[in-house]
């Protein structure tokens, strides 16, 4: 195997992922913040989280690795992983 081709393939991996997601979390990222200052405190706050979480994913999509030994689009996933997490956790501490 080319000792490139690892790179190759995370970069269309990053490239992939990015095209499916960077769109939609700027729309979401957007209205959260026309949002926040019509929203009451509490409210406010809430989507505050929300925005920051939006931010996360952002920056996890636009990592760059230095291939062959931190790939980008494998670190993106974890940092995905790790977002999702926090998210399940958090929806675990509002359930009644």
């Amino acid at each position: 195997m080319h000792p490139s081709r690892p790179g190759i393939a995370d970069r269309k991996v990053k490239t992939a992922m990015r095209k499916q997601l960077q769109r939609k979390v700027k729309g979401v990222h957007q209205q959260l913040s026309r949002d926040i200052p019509k929203a009451s405190a509490a409210e406010a706050e809430q989507l505050s989280v929300l925005a920051d979480y939006a931010t996360g994913v952002l920056s996890a999509l636009n990592r760059d690795g230095t291939a062959p030994f931190d790939f980008a689009a494998v670190r993106a996933g974890e940092d995905l992983d790790e977002v999702a997490q926090s998210l399940e956790r958090l929806a675990k501490k509002g359930e009644p």
